[in-house]
């Protein structure tokens, strides 16, 4: 029950990314609710299994974002922006409590994946009819932008991406992997976003290096460049942003990341305090700074456009050290799983392949404001986490 209970838990969680919705406080109360109880049953009622969680990670990051919160230059308003955080953390516990059954952990794979193909379903809408099959949303500044209502945002589907690959078993037709991977590539090519297309090509291209032959990396690897080069070239969306990034390179984003590091050298060890940098940036604009001439975009910005950044903003070189430190060890542990052929290592893989999508469109978007991001975050540092703690002795039919 409590692996059937994690697994529902984390589900629902994911399930939520394709809607691109904030869920009412009903539905954010029950969720909390499971995921606790779960937790918590598991801390009781199952000590063999809660031996094998691993919560450093989580309660570091935790602590680090409360004493950022509580020292920082509004401490109210960052919690508000992160009220959601602990929720969303429940699902590194989540995710390895679901791993102590197979098949709870492949019914966890699953859903990744047939969440990456409502995506996929949800960008072709956007193309064919216009905002989203799920809720009424406009058009973002003439871009069809989907359920996510920012094109960017598709690049969710990258990030999931890898995890869903982790769903289909070594011995199964390599066509299904081909299929997930087109599905991915959907929702980018729909709504024109380089960053989901960049995010699916390191999406792919960390599997194929992860779990192949160093032969079969670089025919993906081929495959991967001419995909981008055929839709830079055959899609006029997609062909108009690659000119615009030629033209411009970073655009705006150069002058908010000029701005943003002048606000983290202001503040170098804990930072401003978690979700801040629309404040921050508005006081900007009204200051009149500038950088070679050139002033900051008088328009409102929530984020700095560059994770690593933000994270030295809201958190200072204490919060970007702690979430490295995480960061690094999953990485690691996930490495270390390419060796085994049980389903837990494999999703290791994804969730390492998943945590290296995050850190490439992470340079220059991204933002733990959204929900998504610390969302899919939680997901694949806790099945990055599985690699060491999987049991000694499961049910027969329980067995790879």
């Amino acid at each position: 029950m409590i692996a059937v209970g994690s697994c529902a838990f984390v589900c629902v969680q994911i399930a939520l990314i394709p809607f691109g919705m904030v869920p009412p406080a009903w539905f954010t109360a029950c969720s909390a609710l499971l995921g606790a109880g779960v937790v918590l049953g598991a801390r009781l009622a199952c000590p063999a299994g809660w031996s094998r969680v691993v919560l450093w990670p989580v309660l570091l990051v935790l602590g680090a974002y409360g004493a950022a919160t509580a020292l920082g230059s509004n401490p109210a308003l960052s919690a508000q922006r992160f009220i959601s955080l602990p929720l969303q953390a429940l699902i590194f516990p989540c995710v390895q409590l679901c791993a102590l059954r197979r098949r709870t952990l492949t019914a966890l794979l699953v859903a990744v994946a047939i969440a990456v193909v409502a995506m996929a379903f949800d960008g072709i809408w956007a193309r064919l009819a216009g905002g989203s099959p799920f809720h009424d949303l406009g058009i973002e500044k003439g871009r069809r932008a989907g359920s996510q209502g920012n094109a960017n945002d598709m690049a969710a589907a990258a990030a999931l991406l890898p995890v869903a690959f982790a769903a289909v078993p070594p011995a199964a037709n390599r066509a299904w992997i081909v299929l997930i991977a087109c599905a991915g590539a959907v929702p980018g090519l729909a709504v024109a976003s380089r960053q989901a297309m960049g995010g699916w090509a390191v999406a792919c291209a960390s599997w194929a290096v992860s779990t192949g032959t160093r032969r079969r990396a670089v025919t993906v690897a081929l495959g991967i460049v001419g995909v981008l080069v055929s839709a830079a070239v055959l899609h006029p969306g997609l062909r108009k942003r690659v000119g615009m990034l030629l033209d411009d390179g970073l655009g705006m984003r150069q002058q908010l990341i000029l701005y943003g590091w002048d606000r983290f050298l202001d503040r170098p060890l804990l930072g401003w305090g978690p979700g801040l940098y629309r404040e921050l940036h508005s006081a900007g604009i009204a200051s009149g700074w500038q950088s070679g001439g050139e002033p900051l975009p008088n328009v409102v910005i929530p984020w700095v456009h560059c994770l690593p950044l933000e994270l030295l903003i809201d958190g200072g070189l204490v919060g970007l050290a702690v979430m490295s430190i995480v960061a690094g060890v999953a990485l690691r542990r996930a490495w270390q799983a390419r060796s085994g052929k049980d389903i837990a290592d494999r999703a290791a893989l994804g969730g390492g392949c998943a945590l290296v999508v995050l850190a490439s469109i992470g340079l220059v978007d991204l933002s733990m404001l959204k929900e998504w991001v610390r969302s899919v975050t939680w997901l694949a540092l806790g099945l990055a986490f599985l690699q060491r703690h999987q049991p000694d002795s499961m049910p027969r039919e329980d067995q790879p």
